[in-house]
């Protein structure tokens, strides 16, 4: 396989790559619904009960929705999400892209192994209990539930339901999605006299990073979005020693979403919330793409969605 040698115009090419990806990205995943779930997305989420989610049990019972109460304590048994070009475990510190490798020392008789990229899709809830998981080999798509009882006023509690989705998308292949959505549909407030049944409540996100990687050396670049309080960072470098004597180094890059520290929901709603990650290496053969428009950005026309455009 040809390695292009990387150098600014191509890690340049790469970001405004990613930059379009991205876009496309988050077009599609939200004018398409993005992702299969087992229950209508407005509906609410079933809560713990100790036994299959009642929106589980006919994956479970047809073989193609793999549950568990618990998930598992040994790393090497996570569950896995990728597309062939982009993958990671559950709850892992490193995501892998094909063709991205480093040898095991740099020595002309050494082996090669994949090349570790930090995670970007390992994000918590804080004091959040899960109570199910289930990996739908079908759609290829990890699920986690968990709850969390929230003091709405003094005296009173509610039960915060959540639902996380970790998937690499199965058309644009770039693309490691992972999703939360948020069911606060048990928590009203009745104020007569404010004529509202709605406040905000503030869910707290962790967003565990992996650790630095030993095989690529990234630069990174964080902006904010115009008209959003979100950021995306950008990262690039290219890997330490090449795969073999005498090859040129892989240059890699990614954009992602960078999770807020909390997000902030209205009591008495479902809603959701994702974050995409963009990859591009230095292998990728295809052409640059147009300019990106001025920011801020006309409205886009979402694509029409097909059964081709879900995950």
């Amino acid at each position: 396989m040809k390695h292009h040698k990387p150098g600014c115009a191509g890690l340049d090419t790469m970001a405004a790559l990613l930059l379009a990806i991205l876009l496309v990205g988050v077009l599609s995943v939200t004018a398409c619904g993005a992702v299969h779930t087992q229950r209508s997305r407005a509906s609410p989420i079933p809560g713990p009960t100790g036994t299959v989610p009642v929106d589980w049990k006919a994956g479970v019972a047809d073989g193609w929705l793999l549950y568990s109460a618990l998930e598992p304590a040994r790393p090497e048994l996570e569950p896995s999400v990728g597309n062939g070009f982009v993958s990671t475990a559950i709850n892992s510190s490193a995501v892998y892209v094909a063709g991205v490798f480093n040898p095991i020392a740099p020595s002309a008789l050494s082996r090669s192994r994949r090349s570790r990229v930090p995670t970007t899709v390992r994000i918590e809830i804080e004091s959040a209990d899960p109570f199910a998981s289930a990996l739908d080999i079908q759609h290829g798509i990890f699920y986690r539930r968990s709850f969390q009882e929230y003091s709405l006023i003094a005296n009173r509690s509610c039960m915060i339901v959540y639902e996380q989705r970790w998937y690499a998308h199965r058309v644009h292949k770039e693309l490691l999605i992972t999703e939360i959505d948020v069911d606060t549909s048990r928590c009203y407030i009745e104020d007569h006299a404010a004529d509202t049944t709605s406040t905000t409540i503030r869910v707290g996100l962790v967003d565990r990073t992996g650790e630095p990687s030993a095989d690529i050396v990234f630069q990174q670049q964080q902006q904010k979005r115009n008209g959003d309080i979100g950021s995306y960072e950008l990262s690039y470098g290219t890997t330490i020693y090449p795969e073999e004597p005498g090859a040129i180094s892989v240059a890699l890059a990614y954009v992602r979403d960078v999770p807020p520290k909390a997000l902030q929901v209205q009591s008495g709603d479902v809603s959701t919330h994702r974050f995409i990650t963009a990859f591009a290496t230095s292998l990728d053969d295809s052409p640059p793409p147009p300019p990106l428009p001025a920011m801020p950005m006309e409205p886009i026309k979402a694509p029409e969605c097909g059964a081709s455009d879900l995950v």
